[in-house]
């Protein structure tokens, strides 16, 4: 991963991460953790919340309710230093309201289904950036890059410091029951294949 000062930013010193107890949302805490981050983490049950704080997070959030203020207010009203988001729809930019100045937005993805459009004059307000995080486009456009990042990733695995939540391991034979688990919106935790 790139340094703080190869990066040309301040370091992070508080980060939002929606959708906390997802698969990237999982790992977005416990790398947050390790680089030095207070984590704060949304997610809509209690259940999902519980699985954010065993995976790191300082505090969690209900994103079911109007969390804008309460996220503000964790950062001293001064705001989050970054945002993970990987959930889209209206929470982009309500997530973005949170940020401080030359906060950041990383625009995961869209879990929700919905592509947000974000308020221009927001980020003029706030100094801020809305950065696009595609690993398979960065893959394509700076390979070495990417591939050192994925290296760190698989030792940061070995050490302990990164583990994804496993809520199932099945044999292939039941690939439709792993779908079926998979797809439930309620859930969390990654389905694995025992070959």
């Amino acid at each position: 991963m790139l340094s703080e000062s190869e990066a040309h930013c301040e370091p992070v010193k508080l980060c939002w991460v929606l959708g906390a107890a997802g698969a990237v949302g999982h790992a977005a805490i416990q790398l947050g953790r390790w680089m030095g981050a207070r984590v704060i983490a949304g997610a809509s049950t209690q259940a999902k919340r519980d699985a954010a704080h065993l995976a790191g997070a300082h505090d969690t959030f209900d994103t079911t309710t109007d969390w804008k203020d309460t996220v503000k207010a964790s950062a001293s009203g001064k705001g989050v230093n970054v945002c993970f988001d990987p959930v889209g729809g209206t929470a982009t930019e309500t997530a973005f309201r949170t940020l401080g100045w030359e906060g950041r937005h990383l625009m995961v993805g869209f879990a929700n289904g919905e592509i947000p459009s974000l308020k221009a004059n927001l980020a003029i307000l706030k100094g801020a950036s809305l950065v696009g995080v595609d690993m398979r486009q960065f893959g394509f456009m700076q390979p070495a890059q990417a591939a050192a990042i994925q290296r760190e990733c698989v030792d940061l695995f070995n050490e302990g410091t990164i583990r994804p939540f496993i809520r199932a391991v099945l044999p292939v034979s039941r690939i439709t029951e792993a779908a079926e688990m998979a797809s439930e919106r309620g859930a969390f935790g990654r389905v694995l294949f025992n070959f």
